[in-house]
């Protein structure tokens, strides 16, 4: 259960966002920026989605020496021979990659133990305490429920949206309250607070999300590479006819 939210309010945060997300950080919802959440709730996901491309043809290849795009094209098969040497399939790959999401996103769900602690720690009661139990009841059962149902790295990334709009959501609930969301923002800065505490399991569990992330990188790499190898290859065909 979260409430829906307004275009208007969507306007306030975007200006609020970047402060709560920067504390979290991107390991938080893995990954999603304060940009996005404010504008589009577009995910990036590691291991999922690719930020940008490795290798690329040079737009000046026209002006490069006959030796200059020799050189290139070596380099970039050394690069290439290398990478192969050490990879594993891309079907290990995407196993290990969804093995490190579905852990890390555990850690992600101990929110529901992370809500009556602060609940209880800010001495919070009344309406709000009730939206934030219906919060929790909503990690606890409903999206620990989909966890549950996730068998792809695709179920994953709907199932991220998901996540990310309930807790972009909750955040929007502590803006409403003002002394409780400035007591938040300070104590995710502190190590040994209740959400300091949380947010640091998150960024330790993150870095197995991370190095998993770059073996499916990897993958990518090849890729650029073996195009700009063939453009290349095209390219010096082209001068020696």
């Amino acid at each position: 259960m979260y409430k829906q939210i307004s275009k208007s309010r969507k306007a306030v945060f975007s200006s609020v966002a970047p402060i709560i997300w920067a504390s979290l950080g991107t390991a938080m919802l893995v990954s999603f920026s304060s940009v996005s959440l404010a504008d589009s709730g577009k995910s990036n996901i590691p291991g999922i989605d690719r930020a940008s491309v490795s290798y690329e043809v040079p737009a000046d290849l026209n002006s490069w020496s006959t030796h200059e795009v020799s050189s290139l094209r070596d380099e970039h098969q050394q690069n290439l021979d290398q990478i192969r040497q050490n990879q594993t399939s891309r079907d290990q790959a995407d196993a290990h990659m969804l093995s490190e999401l579905l852990r890390h996103d555990m850690v992600r769900l101990s929110i529901v133990d992370v809500i009556p602690a602060l609940i209880e720690e800010y001495q919070i009661e009344g309406d709000f305490k009730d939206l934030l139990m219906g919060y929790r009841d909503t990690f606890k059962v409903e999206l620990m429920a989909n966890h549950n149902e996730i068998q792809s790295l695709g179920d994953y990334q709907s199932y991220d949206f998901r996540f990310a709009a309930v807790y972009m959501s909750m955040i929007y609930a502590f803006d409403d309250n003002p002394e409780f969301y400035q007591r938040l923002k300070s104590d995710m800065m502190l190590e040994d607070s209740v959400i300091g505490r949380y947010r640091n399991a998150i960024d330790e569990s993150y870095l197995g999300v991370k190095a998993a992330s770059e073996v499916i990188d990897s993958f990518h790499i090849v890729n650029d590479l073996e195009k700009v190898i063939v453009a290349l290859d095209s390219e010096l065909e082209k001068r020696n006819n």
